[in-house]
């Protein structure tokens, strides 16, 4: 629960319109990242630079999610979709009762330029066990240099 405002500024750093979004991820650990995605419905004509601020977050409880690991990986273009397939393991001493994972792709300059977030459709996996999956994204380019996938488990 991650909550960041996201401010669009002029050259002076003069606000020009903020937005609040909650970001993509469940928990954070220090020194990690969560994309967002923010609709500006109306932006000004111009803007030159942007700030985001967090403005919520709750102290993590690590004990509350499954430790699983990410097999397999690969990403591929597939026509106007960016194709990522791979295996996920509950390494957990327990099993899931939720199942989410988040994949990013960045261009050359590590920019976000597209996520995607799914809920798997059999949200638990039991402790050692296995399961496939396939997610497609629709990115804002087809220039994409590296992904990633963070996936969740809920015990």
């Amino acid at each position: 629960n991650v909550q960041v405002q996201l401010t669009l500024q002029d050259d002076a750093g003069n606000p020009l319109q903020a937005q609040t979004v909650f970001v993509a991820r469940d928990t954070i650990g220090a020194g990690e990242t969560s994309p967002f995605r923010v609709l500006f419905t109306a932006p000004p004509t111009s803007f030159s630079k942007f700030a985001v601020i967090p403005l919520r977050a709750e102290p993590g409880n690590g004990g509350a999610f499954a430790q699983i690991k990410v097999d397999k990986l690969t990403g591929t273009p597939n026509g106007a979709q960016f194709k990522v397939t791979g295996e996920l393991t509950n390494g957990d001493q327990v099993d899931t009762t939720s199942l989410r994972m988040i994949v990013t792709a960045y261009d050359t300059e590590k920019r976000v330029i597209g996520y995607r977030y799914v809920d798997a459709a059999q949200p638990v996996l039991s402790v050692g066990a296995t399961t496939p999956f396939d997610i497609s994204i629709v990115t804002a380019s087809q220039s994409i240099s590296t992904f990633s996938l963070i996936a969740e488990g809920g015990k």
